[in-house]
């Protein structure tokens, strides 16, 4: 019994890091920022699957914004978040999220919180709210408990883990 478990336990971890892998290739965040924000998000009630919905909302509602398009620019410009950097280039989505996180997370109207993290993140951003109101120092708390107790996935680990599922998908045709 002991044997099956800790196969199952490794099995589940190559699979997150291979989706962590492949979730860094989509939104140009680290895996390394994915799994400590993974973590935070699974302590706020939410998990890696629900934020990767809200990188994929972001990162749509960021390139409107800047291209002054969708609804998402009007939530953006009342937050006071610029969705680019001083070059005038999209933020990175996990510099994005805790910029967010922290002006909604200054906001005293809960309805309010949850209509702004709807129009930013999605359906997504409602899952996400307890995390988004701790701000960024919150976040930031949680992700280095993170690296802490040795949560977070390394690009090199979840790159082989990629491979290494490819390869066994291979085998069994």
């Amino acid at each position: 019994y002991a044997l099956r478990a800790a196969v199952s336990y490794g099995e589940a971890l190559i699979d997150d890091a291979d989706a962590m892998s492949k979730l860094a290739t989509k939104t140009g965040v680290t895996v390394e920022a994915l799994s400590a924000m993974g973590y935070a998000a699974e302590l706020s009630g939410a998990n890696i699957s629900v934020l990767s919905k809200s990188f994929k909302t972001l990162a749509k509602n960021a390139n409107d914004t800047k291209d002054d398009v969708g609804e998402a620019k009007d939530a953006f410009n009342e937050l006071g978040v610029s969705v680019t950097n001083s070059d005038g280039t999209l933020k990175d989505l996990d510099i994005l999220m805790l910029d967010t996180a922290e002006a909604i997370s200054k906001m005293t109207d809960e309805t309010q919180q949850a209509a702004f993290a709807s129009d930013i993140f999605g359906r997504a951003g409602f899952e996400l709210l307890p995390l988004l109101k701790k701000g960024k120092d919150g976040i930031k708390e949680m992700t280095d408990e993170a690296e802490k107790f040795g949560l977070v996935v390394n690009n090199e680990f979840a790159e082989d883990a990629a491979k290494l599922n490819d390869e066994i998908t291979k085998m069994n045709g």
